[in-house]
């Protein structure tokens, strides 16, 4: 007999969709704040506390997928994320090996310089390179929503478009992630706490 195949998992919903919103990545934030506030007047749970138990079950789960929708939206980079997501070019796991060497390289030792200074205690060095990733990570984000707003309609261009998308938001990624390690070595008691000069 047969082992019973495990069904595909769903796929995540279109927060855009969810809060009524156009599907770009030019977006205010406050455009973000008024769709969800409009949205949880009609699903917000207290108006359902007279309502049977499945009325009120759905009504949490939506008024939950309205936040989450309104989290991805928020924030640039997961709504570049999602936007991809949507197109069917999510993004891939791991590091980018189709990124250029000098980048990889660039990172390679921007880290090193990183986990050095995190090995003397060097706090302000840290920060100046946290400072410094996040600032590339808003000008190369900057650079994906001129790109999305200029994509050609045509299918076979918007594909290759798409797919230089994809590889800018992939380099954005590393540097995400690099510059939240950073971070977190900046945290008083974290893991990667930067540890205090070694004393002679």
């Amino acid at each position: 007999m047969d082992a019973p195949q495990s069904l595909p998992e769903a796929a995540p919903p279109d927060p855009f969709a969810l809060l009524g919103l156009p599907r770009r990545f030019a977006l205010d934030p406050k455009e973000a704040d008024t769709a969800l506030l409009r949205a949880s007047a009609r699903w917000h749970p207290d108006r359902f506390a007279l309502a049977p138990e499945a009325e009120r079950l759905a009504a949490e789960d939506r008024m939950a997928a309205l936040n989450e929708a309104h989290r991805v939206i928020a924030d640039p980079w997961s709504r570049a994320e999602a936007l991809l997501r949507l197109e069917g070019l999510p993004l891939e796991t791991g590091t980018d090996l189709r990124s250029s060497p000098e980048f990889l390289m660039e990172m390679m030792e921007l880290k090193e310089e990183a986990e050095e200074a995190r090995r003397v205690g060097s706090a302000a060095v840290l920060d100046r390179l946290r400072r410094q990733l996040l600032e590339e990570e808003r000008r190369r984000l900057q650079a994906f929503g001129e790109a999305w707003d200029a994509l050609p309609q045509k299918p076979g261009e918007r594909r290759q478009g798409l797919q230089e998308l994809r590889a800018l938001l992939n380099r954005v990624t590393y540097l995400r992630r690099t510059r939240q390690e950073i971070e977190e070595a900046l945290l008083p008691g974290g893991p990667h706490h930067a540890a205090p000069p070694p004393h002679e």
